[in-house]
């Protein structure tokens, strides 16, 4: 039973917690409700091209380091190669699918 009963708190406090979270991000909110969302969907869309940008610079930097560790500008072309279309790939799908609340 103690376990049941632990596991009841920790509901009860999360439901609790998520009120209060909710009640005071529309009480303290920056602006309007649409200025509000507005501002969120161009943040998030900004985070996931900042995601997309990280990852291809990512791959980029460990194709060239692995290129000087085998001494060999050619070693892994096609993966290189497919890494770039795929963030073109991402970048275009990021900006198709701008997030509406």
């Amino acid at each position: 039973m103690g376990l049941f009963s632990g596991v009841a708190k920790f509901t009860k406090g999360g439901v609790f917690g998520a009120a209060v979270g909710a009640a005071a991000g529309l009480l303290f909110a920056p602006g309007p409700g649409q200025e509000t969302r507005a501002a969120l969907a161009d943040r998030i869309q900004r985070t996931r091209l900042a995601g997309a940008d990280a990852k291809a610079a990512t791959e980029q930097e460990l194709i060239s380091r692995f290129r000087g560790d085998v001494h060999d500008p050619a070693a892994l072309t096609a993966e290189e190669v497919a890494s770039k279309e795929e963030h073109v790939q991402k970048v275009a799908h990021v900006q198709a699918t701008k997030p509406e609340f």
